[in-house]
């Protein structure tokens, strides 16, 4: 009994023995730890040359800067400008100073011819015929973008049914002009005759040879009295050619 006892415990001495070898084993395996072998090593280097360097292999010449981009996913690597894209830091401001100055103070006389198309009621059986008209566009600059000027332009109505009467006269007015290029829009307050009125314009044009502007609209003049029958209105079109002093 005390032989077979004393085998039982020399058996589970083994047996606890090689069950710490093998625990040892899975442990390395799993941690990923290798005991590399010096020999081994010894015989793989060979005599005179260095060790190579696991990423020197996938470098092939490049240098340290560049190795993060190893890492980088391929849609992270940011390319880096070129001397030659780069563009001046000048151009910026140049646009922002072109763009506070607004509109540029000028001096513009035009004239030409105009002619009503459309009446108010207290028109409708006069007949009318071609005016003539003349602007002067002062070198008074408002908001960095209104322009200040005058206009003056005749009229001229004859009543047709009944036989006689006349509406003629001259409007004198004070104009204030936003271009919205290549279209104006203007707008002017003064006297028609012996009446206060306004009236509100939009034309286009161009500019030849940069010194004559040509303009072709339409204008609703309103007057506040029509041969003592209050407030009336008219369409004309017209054409202007003017000269630009400055």
């Amino acid at each position: 009994m005390k032989k077979a006892m004393w085998f039982f415990r020399i058996f589970l001495c083994f047996v606890i023995f090689f069950a710490k070898l093998a625990a040892q084993d899975d442990f390395d395996a799993l941690f990923g730890i290798e005991d590399e072998d010096s020999l081994f090593r010894e015989d793989t280097t060979m005599a005179g040359e260095e060790p190579v360097d696991d990423l020197d292999l996938f470098l092939e010449g490049e240098t340290v800067e560049s190795a993060d981009d190893l890492f980088l996913f391929p849609e992270e690597v940011v390319d880096k400008p070129s001397e030659q894209t780069k563009q001046p830091a000048e151009a910026v401001p140049a646009q922002g100073k072109q763009i506070q100055t607004g509109e540029k103070r000028s001096f513009i006389v035009s004239i030409g011819a105009v002619s009503p198309t459309l009446v108010s009621v207290d028109l409708m059986t006069w007949n009318s015929s071609v005016d003539f008209r003349m602007s002067a566009r002062l070198p008074i600059l408002l908001f960095k973008k209104v322009h200040a000027g005058v206009d003056i332009s005749t009229f001229r109505f004859e009543n047709s049914l009944p036989q006689g009467g006349l509406y003629s006269g001259v409007a004198a007015f004070l104009s204030f002009e936003r271009p919205f290029h290549p279209g104006m829009f203007g707008v002017g307050a003064g006297i028609i005759r012996d009446a206060p009125g306004f009236y509100l314009e939009q034309s286009y044009g161009l500019t030849k040879g940069k010194r004559f502007p040509i303009q072709a609209g339409a204008r609703v003049i309103f007057t506040s009295d029509i041969l003592g029958n209050g407030w009336g209105n008219w369409l004309e079109l017209g054409l202007r050619m003017g000269f630009r002093v400055f």
